[in-house]
């Protein structure tokens, strides 16, 4: 039981690590934390994620052999930017293009639009470059038009959202329901048979096979990870062949499925293991 939630933690450390790299522009641990999540990808059969992590991470280790010098320039702000000025408030520059960039060039004109969007340009191939080429000073012009209007949200710039009265109270009424979920569960600490793995949820005991499958996720990723780099990043070879899955199980193996039959319905229900 102890390690298995011990890794817990350091899964949930890992993508908190995450959100730090961005909140702080840490370049450095930024890298290390997406080299180390591509392995729960490929453990827990997220194909897609795991390929392209796997291919951005070794881009990003590898930065200074491709591209000598850009590593300082890319520590400097590559990875976050602020578009406020709370502390510690820096947002992935990919969800800033996202939520500043493109919702004015995608956004649909007419009432109640924000701008004028691609829609009705697709069957005119002239009409459409020439609004994907001005697509970003379009929307230069409409944001400078919102903060002339005052219609921009910068005067709250300097305040937090989370730090509000109002959310503070959210907070802490979602935390105590998370706590008082977790004293309807078993302690799996206190029973004599440590063991073993057991569901909190339930109190039922994993079988053998489903322990090892939950202790091992690192070791698997880690494992298919470094044949991926072998076999297909470095012979550069077969990148978009499907990946074999490793069907690790979990807890949610444990479910049993009942069939109910009733005079008007049938079904199947799932009830914990």
């Amino acid at each position: 039981m102890a390690q298995f939630w011990l890794t817990y933690a350091d899964h949930i450390w890992l993508v908190l690590s995450l959100n730090q790299a961005v909140k702080t522009n840490d370049y450095s641990l930024y890298g290390s934390c997406l080299c180390e999540m591509a392995n729960l990808f490929f453990s827990y059969d997220g194909q897609n994620y795991a390929r392209y992590l796997t291919y951005f991470s070794m881009f990003i280790l590898n930065t200074e052999e491709s591209h000598p010098g850009a590593t300082e320039l890319l520590k400097l702000g590559a990875i976050s930017v602020a578009r406020s000025f709370v502390p510690g408030n820096l947002c992935p520059v990919d969800k800033t293009i996202e939520e500043t960039f493109m919702r004015h060039a995608k956004s649909r004109a007419g009432p109640g639009g924000r701008g004028a969007g691609v829609s009705g340009l697709l069957n005119n191939y002239n009409a459409y470059r020439r609004w994907a080429r001005t697509a970003h000073e379009r929307s230069k012009y409409m944001e400078l038009m919102l903060q002339m209007a005052d219609m921009s949200g910068e005067s709250s710039g300097n305040r937090h959202h989370d730090v509000r009265p109002s959310q503070i109270k959210k907070t802490e009424n979602d935390t105590d329901k998370v706590l008082q979920a977790f004293e309807t569960f078993m302690n799996p600490f206190t029973l004599d048979a440590d063991d073993k793995l057991y569901r909190i949820s339930s109190g039922a005991a994993a079988p053998p096979e489903i322990e090892v499958d939950i202790t091992r996720p690192e070791s698997v990723g880690k494992s298919a990870k470094e044949s991926f780099i072998e076999e297909r990043l470095k012979k550069n070879d077969r990148f978009f062949d499907p990946i074999p899955k490793e069907r690790l199980k979990t807890f949610a193996d444990m479910a049993k499925s009942a069939v109910v039959r009733t005079s008007s319905t049938r079904g199947a229900v799932q009830t914990a293991g």
